[in-house]
């Protein structure tokens, strides 16, 4: 189960809104470690909307002491911030590709449509070879019908 944090926050000015944005920058790589993306959208000159997306809520967890840590560095910076926490139950491209299918998911059903594609086609062999046969017996028939008096 995929974990996303949203977290909001507000700041004293836009200058203390930028210095959270390159001190989250730097930190992504270690605070952040775990996680599969984080994205930070201004929503005006002094806040800000982040959502994080971890593959699971261990990965989640294992950020804890580390975000911490690096938030008591910044702290100052806010006037408001709070967070949710929660599943992530839609995660999709726009072409329409669920994300949330993981690769072991994905590999699974390729096997299953490959082995499906497989059996239509011996299905469709087996009709060819029934239908050229009923059309010989009719064939075959017709002929012999022709010959009886």
């Amino acid at each position: 189960m995929k974990v996303g944090r949203i977290t909001i926050g507000e700041f004293k000015s836009a200058d203390d809104m930028e210095a959270l944005i390159s001190s989250h920058r730097a930190a992504v790589s270690t605070v952040l470690s775990t996680c599969e993306t984080t994205i930070l959208v201004k929503t005006s000159a002094q806040s800000f909307l982040n959502l994080t997306v971890y593959p699971s809520e261990a990965a989640a967890d294992a950020t804890l002491e580390k975000r911490g840590a690096w938030f008591k560095t910044v702290k100052h910076l806010f006037e408001d911030t709070f967070y949710y926490e929660g599943e992530i139950s839609t995660q999709m491209t726009g072409k329409g590709e669920n994300l949330l299918i993981n690769d072991l998911e994905k590999d699974a059903l390729k096997v299953q449509v490959t082995q499906l594609s497989q059996e239509v086609g011996q299905l469709k062999e087996m009709m060819k070879v029934m239908l050229e046969k009923c059309h010989l017996e009719e064939f075959v028939g017709a002929s012999e019908g022709a010959k009886k008096p």
